[in-house]
């Protein structure tokens, strides 16, 4: 099986840094892209198909999971850096569901190991489905547990997961 090259491994990781980064950068030099008045699709990022493809495809396994999480703080840090935790606000980076973020992007790999002896079609669907449903639902499983925005009960919860549907 032919495994991907430095060249193309190292492009596919800062493609996903730099999508990450993008609304970020384009609101620092005034582009309008506010979440709730823009198209833009907000938190689009490549990382559940960069967590795939390297469960696919490195040669060393460990890369799949080592990988997709520098790539991830490193645009937190960059995110950091551009838009800051300042009070009285919602931070974007380095708040207390970022735990649920981190996990997420350890077991999406392990989705994608079932993509390493043979890639069809339906297999590749499913797993990017999967990743995805397993970054939403523990992701926002963080977001109402942390927050104080929905109450903690099952009711709390099911709010929580409709309210983050349009972001699904």
């Amino acid at each position: 099986m032919s495994r991907p090259g430095f060249l193309l491994i190292l492009g596919l990781a800062l493609y996903t840094f730099g999508m990450r980064l993008m609304p970020f950068i384009l609101s620092h030099f005034g582009v309008a892209i506010d979440p709730a008045h823009s198209f833009y699709p907000w938190n689009f990022s490549p990382m559940t198909a960069f967590c795939l493809f390297g469960a696919a495809y490195y040669v060393h396994k460990r890369w799949a999971f080592v990988l997709p999480i520098g790539v991830w703080l490193a645009s937190d840090i960059g995110i950091w850096l551009i838009k800051g935790n300042g009070e009285g606000k919602r931070a974007w980076t380095f708040h207390e569901s970022l735990v649920f973020v981190y996990a997420s992007y350890l077991l999406i790999p392990l989705i994608g190991l079932a993509l390493r002896q043979t890639r069809t079609l339906p297999k590749v669907w499913l797993s990017g489905l999967g990743g995805e449903t397993a970054f939403f639902l523990i992701t926002n499983f963080g977001t109402w547990y942390f927050f104080p925005t929905y109450s903690k009960d099952l009711n709390g919860l099911m709010l929580c997961y409709a309210a983050a549907l349009p972001f699904f």
